[in-house]
């Protein structure tokens, strides 16, 4: 077999919304800061064998964060060169432990904020699909 086909992942990850603060969770952690200079982006990581997208998302939100979330919806999916991104909406329901230690900070932030902050576009189309599928359970 040639090594000019690289091998290519899924990932799970999302935005966790807290809907009564009307605020989303980012995460700065150490290999975005090498990646993308501000460190912030959404909680994400690679789908362990066995398990699915989703299950994967919602494990790797409370690895990175803390954070429990519970999914509304899913956002559509991002490719880059090496992985297929999936992301989800998710409605915050508890704090749960500390982050894991790759993670620098996490912090709760507008979506405003959160524009202003995420240097990727990735994360920038993950934010606007966010923003739009937050209005369908907005109260």
């Amino acid at each position: 077999m040639g090594k000019d086909k690289k091998e290519r992942w899924e990932t799970g990850g999302g935005v966790v919304w807290n809907q009564q603060s009307d605020c989303v969770l980012l995460v700065k952690n150490k290999k975005e800061m090498k990646e993308n200079g501000s460190g912030w982006t959404w909680p994400k990581g690679r789908v362990d064998p066995g398990e699915t997208v989703q299950q994967a998302a919602i494990r790797e939100i409370e690895e990175e964060s803390g954070i429990k979330g519970i999914i509304l919806d899913d956002l559509p999916l991002v490719e880059t060169k090496k992985a297929d991104r999936y992301y989800y909406l998710l409605k915050y329901d508890s704090t749960v432990g500390k982050p894991d230690k790759e993670t620098l900070e996490v912090r709760w932030v507008t979506w405003a904020e959160a524009k202003e902050l995420l240097p990727r576009e990735r994360d920038q189309t993950v934010l606007k699909n966010a923003e739009e599928s937050a209005k369908k359970f907005r109260k």
